[in-house]
């Protein structure tokens, strides 16, 4: 397939790695709340020798959590009054992101010259994103080394910016600084 084809389906599937992986994660982060507030009625309910809430309560934090997990990591107010309406279950539990920079002698560690090659073909970082079919927060994730693109992803950076792979993306040498 020629490059603008490859380009073009890429924004048609509208796929955003990071966006998917938070999504996740915010469904994940939410089912750990709900099984936290069920366990905390369950054993307040037994010590005052109660009936329990009604799990409409659980549920609904649970999905309010999940809102605001998503408003947090991604920064779309939309989701913000979605979660707002519920209870702040999460608020202050925002999960960190993995240092990518970091590690052990041992570990292997993707770096990439995404954010120079970037500028070399004077794009900014929404006109790659847009290329690519990705948000700005996934190239600027990826430029800090908050976010490892897939294969998939990674070939289509490639593609977009007209880099060999082992030109954009490399592993660094603990050894050596690169120059």
């Amino acid at each position: 397939m020629k490059r603008e084809q490859i380009l073009e389906r890429s924004r048609r599937e509208g796929l955003d790695e990071r966006e998917q992986q938070i999504y996740l994660d915010a469904y994940n982060f939410s089912g750990s709340v709900c099984v936290g507030l069920c366990l905390l009625l369950t054993v307040g309910s037994i010590l005052r020798s109660e009936s329990f809430y009604p799990y409409s309560i659980l549920v609904f934090a649970a999905i309010a959590s999940s809102f605001l997990y998503r408003f947090v990591r991604l920064r779309k107010v939309s989701f913000f009054g979605m979660g707002a309406c519920g209870s702040g279950a999460g608020v202050g539990q925002r999960r960190a992101v993995p240092d990518r920079m970091g590690g052990s002698m041992e570990e292997l560690i993707l770096q990439n010259r995404l954010r120079h090659a970037r500028s070399q073909r004077h794009l900014s970082q929404g006109e790659l994103a847009q290329l690519v079919g990705v948000s700005r927060q996934t190239i600027c994730s990826i430029e800090n080394h908050q976010f490892c693109p897939s294969a998939r992803l990674a070939l289509l950076l490639c593609i977009a910016l007209e880099q060999p792979f082992e030109t954009l993306f490399y592993f660094e040498d603990p050894e050596q600084p690169e120059a």
